[in-house]
């Protein structure tokens, strides 16, 4: 399976959002609060709804849950999931449906009577497999309603030419195929007839009858698409079981049970969602960003059931003992996972199992370990960071043809094995991994760019943001700029302040500790970091990946940089930031300048422009009109250390001189702005 993308309306921090993914890895980041871990749980809401009415005894509760998961209280929600299935066992799964819908579906008043098995060699003969290629691409579409009677609703929805049909799997058109218009079925009353009577249909108008299951069938093959309803028409799409339990059983029906892990299978109704459930459950893997503590007591029961669900983690000893004592795929896997472990932590895995003899659930003790030559030594006893990456060495180390969720995958990993962790990610199919940490946005490569989305907050919700198209050139750019990891770092800012040099960066954020007298937070609670970019030819491309990631940004300058012609004028006005109208005409009126350049965030604490040799328009230029002393003895202290001076003498000067807090609430009104998002200026205040 490949999830290609995810789309939520009206769902927990989602009003709108829809996000596409690559068939590698898709790194999510933005800042705290936005619903990076949202994302997940839209995929779980579906999954969930999904078994729930798949596996009666299963996902009720997760699914109930999600009944309160409308923004702010929405009574109505969607969450919409496009997949493909690109696995041949998915593949052969849907074929054995479709065989097993039309053996066991109502025939034609007119036909002979025929027995499940019959039929089922039937829609062998004449039905094309090579067109039920459209159902293997589409969208998942799970509604939810408080005003219906049956609120949860779910669709399989996929498309032939130009039109669109939607399988039901949950709600009142479950069992059904529908034509569609747009996302909404068509309310009118509808025909309905089986499958099977659309696919003797189907064969009538195309090859010519005789009413019997001879002859002209066989000679010739149709399309599915030519048994699919019309408008006023609905298809009865299920497997229901046999009218003579007298009569020999269609393979395809039997073959399905087997797939779905049913053994009860003469008295089971199978629908459509049952085959979407087993392709979920096997194709989405989700994980928490929280872990439990690892368990190592398990009943027998928990080690024959297939895979065990590691999405918190605890039951990682059950899996590896499952691998290592499988089937031959099974323990390849488990050689797999060893060597991936080995990589991540430089350490041995090993596995110690032994009987318990007590009256308890629990038959065997299962103790993952470290092994060294010193001996060995329980994995749990090892430290948090080991633990982690065993649970994501056996995430890793499972079959490809799925998505991996991993929420905050680095959280207990130190630097080295988050490295190491990028690089095994690279090799593990289509990952999701939402994240805080900047070292776990990769850059090694030019095309790691395109794997990177921010979730940006907007008022009106979250907006997806990436990269846009680069040339190779620029490529080559943005991938040096974002080598420093406090530069991927500003991906999960709220803002960001861009300063020319690294005298700013020492001065202000010391003046701007306590901003309670402006009725603002200091800039790191407001979650902004200061930055120097190296000087006034380095903004641009800063300004460039800002605003493709819709981080917002504002600018302090020296006071050269606000000329007409400067070069931060040409790097603005050259990449479409959309300068002021109306620039001052006198080319030498620095107050006139200085107002047309905040208007989109360019800010100085310059007098004058300073560009006649004299250096007056920089801030160290201002640092010295405050007061001349403390700043030269601040050079004597900080010596060649440009931070060090500016925040020696914001020490020596702890009251911020005139200009500087205005400075402060005119930026914070600005980046409020740009994020166009619910925290202005006004929330922000204490």
């Amino acid at each position: 399976m490949l999830v290609t993308s995810i789309s939520a309306t009206n769902v927990l921090s989602f009003s709108d959002l829809h996000t596409t993914l690559g068939p590698g890895t898709t790194i999510v980041t933005g800042p705290n609060g936005v619903g990076k871990s949202n994302l997940g749980r839209c995929l779980d809401l579906a999954c969930s709804v999904i078994e729930r009415y798949a596996r009666a005894s299963t996902g009720i509760q997760r699914a109930d849950a999600y009944r309160e998961a409308g923004r702010w209280g929405s009574d109505t929600f969607e969450v919409v999931i496009t997949l493909q299935m690109n696995q041949q066992w998915e593949r052969d799964l849907v074929w054995l449906f479709v065989r097993a819908s039309c053996a066991y579906g109502t025939q034609p008043e007119d036909a002979e009577e025929n027995t499940p098995e019959v039929l089922d060699g039937f829609a062998r003969a004449v039905l094309d497999e090579d067109s039920i290629s459209v159902l293997h691409d589409g969208a998942l579409r799970v509604q939810y309603d408080e005003r219906q009677p049956m609120p949860w609703s779910a669709v399989w929805e996929f498309g032939v030419d130009f039109e669109r049909w939607q399988i039901g799997l949950v709600g009142n058109n479950a069992g059904h195929i529908r034509l569609c218009s747009g996302t909404k079925a068509f309310s009118q009353q509808r025909r309905v007839r089986s499958f099977t009577q659309a696919l003797y249909a189907a064969v009538d108008t195309r090859v010519g009858s005789n009413g019997s299951l001879d002859g002209a069938y066989y000679k010739r093959s149709i399309s599915f698409e030519h048994a699919l309803p019309s408008a006023i028409e609905s298809i009865d799409f299920d497997v229901s079981t046999a009218t003579d339990a007298s009569l020999p059983r269609a393979a395809s029906r039997q073959e399905l049970a087997h797939q779905l892990g049913v053994t009860d299978a003469d008295n089971r109704i199978f629908g459509f969602v049952h085959v979407m459930e087993a392709i979920l459950r096997r194709g989405i893997v989700l994980t928490e960003n929280r872990r439990l503590p690892a368990r190592s007591d398990f009943a027998l029961q928990e080690l024959t059931s297939g895979p065990v669900d590691l999405r918190d983690g605890s039951a990682v000893a059950a899996e590896l003992f499952r691998l290592k004592n499988g089937s031959a795929v099974e323990q390849r896997q488990y050689e797999r996972l060893v060597e991936l472990y080995a990589k991540l932590t430089s350490c041995q895995l090993g596995l110690r199992t032994r009987p318990i003899d007590s009256e308890g659930s629990a038959d065997l003790r299962i103790e993952p370990t470290v092994v060294s030559d010193q001996g060995e030594i329980p994995v749990s006893f090892s430290g948090t960071g080991r633990e982690e990456a065993l649970v994501l060495a056996t995430l890793l180390s499972r079959e490809y043809g799925r998505l991996l969720v991993l929420d905050e995958p680095a959280v207990n990993l130190e630097p080295t094995m988050q490295r190491r962790l990028i690089t095994a990610l690279r090799d593990a199919g289509q990952v999701l991994v939402i994240t805080h940490n900047p070292d776990m946005v990769p850059i090694d490569g030019v095309d790691d760019l395109e794997k990177i989305t921010r979730l940006a907050p907007t008022v009106d919700g979250v907006e997806v943001r990436r990269a846009p198209s680069l040339k190779a050139d620029e490529k080559l750019g943005w991938r040096k700029l974002l080598e420093p990891t406090h530069v991927r770092g500003l991906l999960f800012a709220a803002g960001v302040i861009l300063c020319e040099g690294q005298t700013e960066t020492g001065a202000l954020p010391e003046w701007w500790r306590d901003t309670s007298t402006v009725g603002l937070p200091d800039p790191e609670a407001a979650h902004i970091p200061i930055i120097s970019v190296g000087g006034d030819k380095a903004f641009g491309s800063y300004c460039s990946y800002l605003d493709a990631f819709g981080v917002p940004w504002a600018i302090i300058a020296d006071g050269p940089a606000l000329r007409g012609d400067s070069v931060l004028a040409k790097q603005l006005a050259g990449r479409g930031q959309g300068l002021p109208a109306g620039p001052p005409s006198d080319r030498d009126d620095f107050e006139a300048w200085r107002d047309y350049w905040r208007e989109v965030g360019v800010f100085t604490l310059a007098d004058r422009f300073g560009d006649d040799g004299t250096k007056a328009g920089e801030f160290e230029a201002f640092l010295g009109r405050v007061d001349q002393a403390i700043y030269d003895n601040a050079k004597a202290i900080g010596g060649r250390s440009k931070p060090r001076v500016g925040a020696c003498f914001a020490i020596e000067h702890p009251t911020p001189p005139s200009g500087i807090l205005d400075l402060y609430v005119r930026i914070m009104s600005v980046l409020s702005q740009k994020s166009s998002s619910s925290r202005s200026v006004a929330s922000l205040r204490s």
